[in-house]
């Protein structure tokens, strides 16, 4: 899968790739992957998470919706967010390739608004590792 595949790039590789235009499909990848890769918690939550995955100056912008049993993933949405979290594209992917989000937070590479109780806890609602 492509989770396994950036796990075994060298980092020089996976950054000259999220400045591609590559970027934006394994972005995409990422995002349209997480209805499948819910957990148990993720199936009981409800809410809209935002996510802003930067480059540059420019912002790609991907909406979950969480609602009891289910994920959908949307470039728009009606709905205010309950969190929103700010990241690279670069560190999307090493978070979906296991990074640890408490590091990238504490480091400055992650940013939560909203509730941001409830944003710590995203990486709960996924199991990445599938």
């Amino acid at each position: 899968s492509l989770i396994r595949i950036t796990r075994r790039l060298p980092d020089t590789w996976l950054r000259a790739a999220m400045s591609s235009p590559a970027r934006r499909v394994i972005v995409g990848t990422i995002f349209r992957r997480m209805p499948e890769l819910l957990s148990p918690a993720g199936r009981k939550a409800r809410a809209v998470v935002r996510f802003d995955v930067t480059v540059g100056r420019a912002v790609d912008t991907w909406y979950l919706e969480l609602d009891v049993g289910g994920c959908t993933v949307s470039r728009a949405c009606v709905r205010r967010p309950r969190s929103t979290v700010v990241l690279s594209a670069y560190d999307l992917v090493r978070l979906a390739a296991g990074a640890d989000p408490v590091l990238l937070f504490r480091e400055g590479r992650l940013r939560l608004s909203g509730d941001t109780y409830f944003g710590a806890s995203i990486g709960t609602l996924f199991d990445l590792a599938r």
